[in-house]
C-alpha cells in the first residue's frame, strides 16, 4: 500500500513537470473573482482513517473562493526549498477552477510542508490553517454512469453545476462521448503477438478491424491469463463486422461498463435531484 502511494505521488510529479503552462501557481490572477482553489486529499481512498494526517481528518476535501484568502495564500508561497528526501504519502492535489475550466496547480506534501509547482516551495500548515474560516467543505463522489446517454448528459449537468470532474480530459480523449453504444469483445492471448505492450495490442486490434467502414473507437482493454477483453464504441451494431478470432461477450448496447468517475461537489448541489430530474441512470460507488 505504501509503495502504491509513493508511485501515485511520483506520477503526479511527472504530470506537473509535463504541464508547464498550467503549473505556475504564482502566475494565476485571482482578482477577477471567478476562481476556486480545490484541495483534494489524494490518499483518502487508499489508507485507513487511522493513518490519515490530522489536517485531513479535520478539514477533508475543501476549496477556497474568497479573493483575499486566495491572494493571501499566494503571497505565502515565496521561498524556494529543496525536494524532500522522502515523500510522506500525505498529499493534497491543488487545482484551480475558473469559468468551467480546471488546471492542476500543485501538489502539497502535508508531512514535509512542501508545495511542488514547477519548483519546491516551503508552505507551513499553520499558514494554510489560518485561512480555515474561508474553507468550503467539498463532497467527493464516485459516480458510475450506466448508459452512454446518461454519461453524456450527466457530464454536461455536472459541468453546468460547477462540479469538479477528475480526469475530465481523459474522458473526452477516450472518445466514448462521440458514440451511442458499445460492444464488448474477447479474443485469445495467442491472437495478439505482444501482450505486454498496450499500444501494440491497440494497433493489432485496429488492423483486425480494418475492414469496418464506419467510425468506432477502442475504449478499454483488459487482459487475464487466457484472454483479452476490449470495449469498442460505435454508432451502429458491430455484430456482422467483427474479425473471425473475436467473440461477442456483450452485444452492442447503450449500457456501459465504465470506470467510476470521481467528482467533487463544490456548490453542495443535490445530486439526487439533479440526476433524477433528468432521468440519468447511475449509481454511487461507496
Amino acid at each position: 500500500m505504501r509503495m502504491f502511494r509513493l508511485f501515485l505521488i511520483t506520477l503526479l510529479f511527472l504530470i506537473l513537470v509535463s504541464c508547464e503552462n498550467n503549473s505556475f501557481f504564482k502566475k494565476v490572477d485571482f482578482n477577477d473573482g471567478s476562481y476556486k482553489l480545490i484541495f483534494k486529499y489524494i490518499n483518502s481512498d487508499y489508507i485507513t482513517s487511522e493513518e490519515d494526517h490530522n489536517f485531513y481528518k479535520k478539514y477533508g476535501h475543501f476549496c477556497i473562493s474568497d479573493v483575499d484568502a486566495l491572494n493571501s495564500l499566494k503571497g505565502l508561497i515565496k521561498e524556494k526549498t529543496k525536494r524532500p528526501s522522502q515523500n510522506s504519502g500525505f498529499t493534497y492535489m491543488i487545482s484551480t477552477v475558473s469559468k468551467g475550466e480546471n488546471y492542476l496547480l500543485g501538489i502539497y506534501d502535508l508531512q514535509n510542508e512542501v508545495l511542488f509547482s514547477k519548483s519546491y516551495f516551503k508552505l507551513r500548515i499553520e499558514d494554510i490553517e489560518n485561512l480555515s474560516n474561508k474553507f468550503i467543505k467539498v463532497e467527493k463522489l464516485k459516480i458510475q454512469f450506466l448508459t452512454i446517454p446518461s454519461l453524456k448528459k450527466g457530464i454536461e449537468l455536472l459541468k453546468e453545476s460547477s462540479f469538479h470532474i477528475e480526469h475530465y480530459n481523459k474522458i473526452i480523449e477516450s472518445g466514448i462521448l462521440e458514440f451511442k453504444g458499445m460492444t464488448t469483445l474477447k479474443t485469445t492471448r495467442e491472437a495478439i503477438s505482444d501482450i505486454e505492450n498496450i499500444k501494440s495490442i491497440e494497433k493489432e486490434i485496429k488492423a483486425d478491424f480494418g475492414s469496418i467502414n464506419f467510425e468506432y473507437r477502442l475504449v478499454s482493454l483488459s487482459a487475464d491469463r487466457d484472454s483479452i477483453k476490449i470495449q469498442i464504441a460505435s454508432n451502429v451494431n458491430m455484430e456482422n463486422s467483427i474479425a473471425d478470432n473475436y467473440v461477442i461477450v456483450k452485444p452492442y448496447s447503450e449500457t456501459v461498463e465504465i470506470i467510476p468517475i470521481d467528482v467533487y461537489n463544490i456548490e453542495n448541489v443535490d445530486l439526487k435531484n439533479l440526476f433524477g430530474n433528468n432521468n440519468i441512470k447511475y449509481k454511487l460507488i461507496e
